[in-house]
Order: C-alpha cells, then structure tokens, then sequence
C-alpha cells in the first residue's frame, strides 16, 4: 500500500512539473501573425534582513563628496526574452464566381466539374518555396518556381501572397476525384527539389532578400516538363512532415485579436524555432 502512493506520488508530481514547464502552446494561426510565448515570470525574491546603519569613523571628512558605485546593467533580456514560434505559412481557396467576383471558400468545400479557383499560399518569413501538383498521370509537377513569377526564382518573403497558378486558374473537368498539391517552405534551398526542378541550379546560399528589392539571376534554367514521382514525394512527407502545427479557420474568429476577423484559411506551423522547413498538403475534392 505504501509502495503504490509513493509511486502515485511520483507520477502526480512528474505530471505536474512537465505541465508546468511545457507553458502555454502557440496555435498556428497566432505563430503566423508573430505571436510570441508570454514572458516567464522574475521569481520572487526574499526579502533580505535590514542592514545595521554603517558607522562613520571620526577622521572622515563630512563635507567631502561620498563616490558612488557605478549602477551594474539591468537584465531585462533575461526576462524578456522569447522565442519565435518558427516558421509558418498559411493557404487559401479562392473561387472564381460567373459573375468574375473572387470569393475565398472553405477549404474542405467539394467542387462541382466546370469550378474554376487558385490556390494562394503566404509565408511568415524569407526562404524558398515549393509547390507541386499531382496531375491525371499521377505524376507530381512544379507549379512553383514557375517561369511567370520572378523568372522561375523560388525566394519568397512575408507579406506577399502567392497565387497558383499565377494569372490561371485551375478548372475542374468532367471526372470526378481528388487533385493533390504538396507545398514546402524552407529557411534554405531544398538540393533534393532543386536537382529535379532545375537545369542550372543558381547561387542561392545568401540569406534571401525582399521580393522587390533582389535582382533577377540569369542563371536560374527550370526544367522542361519535370516530372515527379509519388515515390518522391513520399519520402519527403516522411522527412519533412515532422513536429508541426496544422490549424483550420473556417468562418468568423472570436478568440484572437490578429489577422482577419472573418476568413477560410489553413495554417502550418513549426513547433520550434530552429525548424529548418513546414510542409503541406492540399487536397481539392471534385464530386
């Protein structure tokens, strides 16, 4: 009997300090909009015994001005300090309606054959975007980089949505199924996807620079009619799908004070902050 509480004593208390110190989890959502963890709490200190008055001695002069010690640097950093949540990114479905309006949809919304939509992808931060798409081959293809968007460079920045495809818009025929797009957004360039995407693979080990500000590279070739496998593709859903936060908002949002207050959108998160990459997949439900 004593064995057994002392062993539910252990339990309880290990439960209890790895609640405690795992702290409140980041949604997708909120690490996308910059959301950062609360700052921990200064612990309380003691309060210290009062000290005895210091007596003076008699030779030292009252009038000579007393040196004070230097003020030591407060520090705040070790209390202020957060982590980022990593990277994000967030997609969305819009339609094209018969009147030539655009509306964003739900994202698990079933289309009917003759729909036509983008998909339109936003990153929290600089790094390299990939997008494939399955096709009636059942080959995987690059929608992203494509020729159309910055001469086929694949550098992306915040702020700045992606539209696929770029000035098209996917049409649903007359057969029914399920069409796939695999998304990667990596801090660095993918070797395993630029070997496949491209014939002359550009000078991309500096840190990325804004969209508007980086100058075209002429060395950048993309491959004619690549062609990717689901054996690919697997493997690196495998690798890269790791420790991430998915989150869908469909409709009006109440419990945040970011990002739209009414939206149809998924969200990718990492965990960490050293995460190298996110991924996603999308899947457009034909009936």
């Amino acid at each position: 009997m004593h064995l057994r509480s002392f062993a539910l004593s252990i339990f309880c208390a290990t439960f209890a300090f790895s609640q405690e110190d795992s702290g409140p989890r980041l949604t997708a959502r909120e690490i996308f909009y910059g959301a950062k963890p609360a700052a921990p709490a200064a612990p309380a200190k003691a309060p210290s015994a009062p000290k005895a008055p210091a007596i003076k001695k008699p030779t030292e002069s009252m009038s000579r001005p007393q040196q004070q010690s230097p003020e030591l640097p407060i520090q705040v950093a070790a209390q202020t300090t957060t982590q980022s949540g990593g990277l994000a990114m967030r997609w969305t479905i819009t339609q094209l309606m018969p009147d030539g309006d655009k509306k964003e949809v739900p994202t698990t919304k079933a289309f009917k054959s003759g729909d036509r939509i983008n998909v339109r992808v936003e990153v929290n931060e600089f790094g390299y975007l990939y997008i494939l798409a399955r096709g009636s081959s059942g080959k995987w293809s690059p929608l992203f980089p494509s020729p159309a968007i910055s001469g086929g460079d694949n550098r992306v920045g915040p702020n700045q949505p992606y539209t696929i495809p770029h000035n098209y818009v996917f049409k649903f025929d007359d057969q029914p199924g399920e069409e796939r797009i695999f998304i990667v957004f990596s801090r660095k360039p993918e070797p395993d996807f630029d070997s496949l995407i491209y014939k002359v693979a550009p000078d991309r080990t500096q840190k990325p620079e804004s969209p508007a500000a980086r100058p075209s590279n002429p060395n950048i070739m993309l491959a004619q009619a690549t062609m990717i496998g689901d054996p690919f593709v697997d493997k690196v859903r495998t690798m890269y799908a790791r420790d991430l936060i998915v989150e869908k908002v469909e409709g009006e949002v109440k419990t945040s004070s970011i990002g739209p207050r009414f939206e149809h959108a998924a969200y990718v998160a990492s965990k960490r902050s050293d995460d190298p990459r996110v991924t996603a997949e999308v899947t457009l439900i034909h009936k």
